[in-house]
């Protein structure tokens, strides 16, 4: 969703938002080449801002719209789904003979990825001492 802000037609926004708008013709669609505000336009867009944003959640279209795209609420992950063991833990598991149970869990992790570099940079230098 894209709110862009803009002065209304029937002009009910707030009085200091008002009257920066009429000393300033081209407000709220000034240009950004300038991004040095003083403070009377930065307190003007900010209200602007704030006011839209309460008339949009004050707006019962608004509130249903928001409602429809709400995401999904958050699920815990299931431990079982979790099972899966990365290569060099079960590696590691199977080396030192502990059972699947014990082995711990590290899908995905840094350690696992670290572990990975290490093999590759090694067979690499192993191959090329073994090539000259």
């Amino acid at each position: 969703m894209l709110i862009k802000p803009s002065l209304s037609k029937l002009r009910n926004e707030p009085a200091n938002v008002l009257n920066y708008a009429i000393q300033n013709p081209t407000f709220p669609h000034q240009s950004t080449a300038d991004q040095f505000f003083d403070e009377s336009q930065f307190e003007s867009f900010r209200r602007l801002g704030k006011w839209i944003g309460d008339s949009c959640l004050a707006d019962s279209k608004v509130l249903k719209l928001l409602e429809i795209r709400k995401p999904a609420p958050f699920r815990e992950p299931n431990r079982q789904e979790e099972e899966g063991r990365s290569h060099f833990t079960q590696l590691i598991g199977r080396i030192l003979d502990r059972p699947k149970e014990q082995q711990p869990g590290r899908d995905g992790s840094l350690v696992d990825l670290f572990i990975e570099m290490v093999l590759i940079t090694t067979a690499y230098a192993l191959m090329m001492m073994f090539l000259d």
